[in-house]
């Protein structure tokens, strides 16, 4: 299963977040997500920008940590 807008999604961390946006840059699936409470309530300050690799049925997602290319995906993100 993909990640899609509006999907939340749990990390291995216990921690949650609902897929705002997503872009493809140089072939690769990127998604903005913002935190989600235990309610499903939405927690605005809690943002990141996740990669997307699939192998097989597995998904797996990284945080972007990279600045330079934060500053490249954050205008792809916002549009």
């Amino acid at each position: 299963m993909k990640l899609e807008k509006d999907k939340i999604i749990l990390l291995e961390d216990n921690s949650k977040y609902v897929v705002t946006n997503q872009t493809n840059y140089n072939g690769k699936d990127y998604f903005l997500v913002m935190g989600v409470d235990s309610e499903e309530t939405t927690i605005t300050n809690e943002i990141a920008i996740l990669d997307q690799t699939i192998s097989g049925d597995d998904i797996y997602v990284n945080k972007v940590s990279d600045p330079e290319l934060i500053k490249i995906l954050v205008p792809l993100l916002k549009e």
